[in-house]
């Protein structure tokens, strides 16, 4: 027997590399936050901390585990109860609440200087709402019942209305093809996808679908504990919702999409974390404290490979905490002679990386430009670095050739008009786990419509779907 047990070590030492450390996630700090309620949900701010909404304050946490707390009287008495959505955009932290007498329902916070918080009035928007997030066009998006509004973090003073008849929002997340999610509790339980246009497709999933979370190919999974039985589900645009089975009091609430390229969803009744991959693959981590009625409600992706997670008690303000998780690392490279060197984080054993990077917040600089101006400016997110290609084509017109668009001709005058794409250059640049600016030679383009597409391979050669912005290109004015 002791001889199996050497000669199975010795494999184990031949087929690892000396000094390959398997990062595996694990609970790796549990940290006081009074006030966090439930749903009160999780930002990552521009100052790289991690933002909170609680009832009666807003919470702030350090990557090192220091909180903080900022109440109504220590943000200038602009804050009311402000339990609803939380998201970063423009430079601040803006979150929504129930406004007191003389509140507003939006309030944006300077990271930097918390009490000179101010409140901010939204046409449109005048209720409470759990739905908010930063859209991948850089706008603030805003669920409210039977509509949904943006706004630009720069102007909220002219925001833009989307009418959904009978719309019950519960939250909203921007998905890795430039759209939108929102969840839809009434109507027989659906997920809206929503253009940056507003252009709403629906799909019925059934239950009472409550949080969601974006990843790569433009898919998102969402939590419904109130389905009979309790689900997590997974849908991709133009495809039907797959859905996983949770023993009843699992809970489902808050979802993420992780560093390690899975969705991680917080089960508040089984004191756990579940994580599920892009393909369907599920698994469960435990390890958080067993206190009565506590669990994790709420969850964000934080920096250095980290998830957060609310410890939501319900009624015991003074019990309820913030937990970290560690070890939510990128799968490994591939080794020079193919596979990986070490097991996808929480899987512990050897697969290949086949999620590809999730990016958002994709945007030009500006979307109209002069004749020899000189660069613009395309802005991303990436959850992994990676190569980044960015294909300038010019939109010029043409016609139809079966199910071609070509060039026009005299034999084609007939045919039905379109318009084409004809490349004019390529640029490539790398990309970083984060934010990431690729920069486009403006004064090198003739006057006309373009487009820019977007693409990001990680290591593992997952190439991320591409994602366009258009942009035209003026003539000077002459001067007189």
């Amino acid at each position: 027997m002791r001889m199996i047990r050497l000669l199975l070590l010795a494999i184990v030492l031949m087929v690892v590399p000396a000094g390959t450390a398997f990062a595996v996630p694990k609970v790796d700090g549990v940290f006081a936050l009074p006030g966090v309620q439930t749903n009160g949900q999780l930002t990552v701010g521009p100052d790289g901390n991690i933002w909170v909404s609680l009832e009666q304050a807003v919470g702030r946490v350090t990557p090192g585990g220091g909180t903080t707390e900022f109440t109504t009287g220590g943000l200038a008495d602009t804050l009311g109860f402000p339990e609803g959505g939380i998201t970063s955009a423009g430079g601040f932290i803006w979150v929504s609440q129930l406004p007191g007498l003389g509140q507003q329902t939006l309030v944006k916070i300077p990271p930097a200087n918390p009490a000179a918080a101010v409140g901010v009035a939204v046409a449109g928007v005048d209720s409470k709402t759990t739905a908010l997030t930063t859209g991948p066009d850089g706008d603030i998006w805003v669920g409210q019942p039977g509509k949904i509004v943006k706004f630009p973090p720069a102007n909220p003073a002219s925001p833009t209305p989307y009418v959904v008849p009978g719309l019950s929002p519960k939250a909203i997340t921007s998905g890795s093809d430039g759209t939108l999610w929102i969840t839809d509790t009434d109507n027989g339980g659906r997920l809206l996808n929503v253009t940056t246009q507003g252009a709403v497709t629906p799909y019925t999933v059934g239950g009472q679908p409550q949080f969601l979370g974006g990843g790569p190919g433009g898919q998102v999974v969402f939590s419904n504990p109130n389905n009979t039985p309790q689900q997590i589900g997974r849908l991709v645009p133009g495809g039907l919702p797959l859905t996983i089975d949770r023993p009843n009091g699992s809970d489902p609430e808050g979802v993420t999409f992780g560093a390690d390229g899975a969705f991680w969803i917080a089960e508040f009744a089984g004191n756990r974390v579940a994580r599920m991959t892009p393909g369907g693959q599920l698994t469960t981590l435990g390890g958080l404290p067993v206190v009565s009625n506590q669990g994790p409600r709420q969850i964000t992706a934080g920096p250095g490979n980290t998830l957060w997670t609310t410890l939501d008690k319900p009624g015991d303000t003074a019990a309820s905490q913030i937990a970290r998780i560690t070890g939510v690392d990128p799968p490994p490279a591939p080794s020079p002679g193919g596979g990986s060197t070490a097991p996808p984080a929480g899987t512990g054993s050897p697969a290949p990386d086949t999620a590809a990077p999730a990016i958002s917040a994709a945007k030009l600089s500006k979307t109209t430009f002069a004749a020899g101006s000189a660069a613009a400016t395309f802005r991303f997110t990436s959850s992994e670095p990676g190569a980044a290609t960015l294909v300038l084509s010019r939109r010029l017109a043409g016609r139809r050739r079966g199910t071609a668009c070509v060039k026009p001709t005299r034999a084609l005058r007939r045919a039905k008009r379109c318009t084409r794409a004809v490349r004019v250059r390529t640029i490539s640049f790398a990309a970083t786990a984060g934010a990431n600016a690729g920069r486009i030679p403006v004064r090198t383009l003739a006057p006309g419509s373009y487009s820019a597409t977007l693409t990001v391979v990680d290591a593992g050669g997952n190439r991320t779907a591409p994602i366009t912005r258009t942009f035209t290109v003026t003539r000077r004015a002459r001067r007189r």
